[in-house]
Parts: C-alpha cells; structure tokens; sequence
C-alpha cells in the first residue's frame, strides 16, 4: 500500500508541475505524461522476462507491486520506496520553486499597482 501511494503521490506531483508550466495544452500534455508515466513500467515488464521484472512491478500503480512483492527481495523493496521518496523528493522542491516563482511575481505586481 505503502509502494502505491508512493506512486500515486508522484503521479499528481508531475501532474502538478505541467499544470504550472506555460505551454499552451498543459491539461492535455498533463494527461498524456501521467498516462505515459503510468503505462511504461508495464511495457518495460511485458517485454522483460528477467528477474529486474518484479522491480519494475514496484513502480506500476494498479496492483503491480502486490505480484512482485512476492518475487522480490527484501532489499528491492527497500530500494524501490527509497527511489520513489527520493523521486517524490525532488518533484515536491521543483514544485514548491515554481510557486515561490509564482508567487514572487504576483505579490510584485499587487505592490506596484498601489
């Protein structure tokens, strides 16, 4: 449970971060970017059949890391929550960056109009 809400929480961070960028069809490429996020840890596990499979499970919302916990080690799974806190991490500074940008500049517009 730990593993997808990791994931989900990483998920609405990108999503969080392309609403906030200035291109033109950002509910769209937020869309598509979470969706691709979504479906590619699958694609990489259909087409590998080796033992890194179960690790790319930990990382695939719906019901993936509940097969691979079986498969995978102990330390796997260490590794794969680290890497989603550090990845969660990273997200979570990009975004508070961009509203401490946002925010700079709507309080200097405020200031300079009174």
């Amino acid at each position: 449970m730990l593993i997808c809400a990791n994931l989900i929480s990483i998920y609405g961070a990108i999503a969080q971060l392309v609403l906030l960028s200035k291109f033109p069809k950002r509910g769209a490429l937020a869309t598509s970017t979470v969706f691709a996020s979504l479906v590619l840890p699958l694609i990489v596990v259909a087409s590998s059949l080796e033992k890194t499979a179960s690790l790319f499970l930990m990382f695939a919302v719906f019901g993936g890391a509940f097969f691979a916990i079986g498969e995978a080690s102990a330390i796997g799974i260490f590794m794969a929550i680290l890497g989603q806190w550090s990845i969660l991490g990273l997200l979570n500074f990009q975004l508070t960056r961009q509203l401490r940008k946002l925010g700079e500049s709507h309080s200097q517009a405020l200031l300079a109009g009174s």
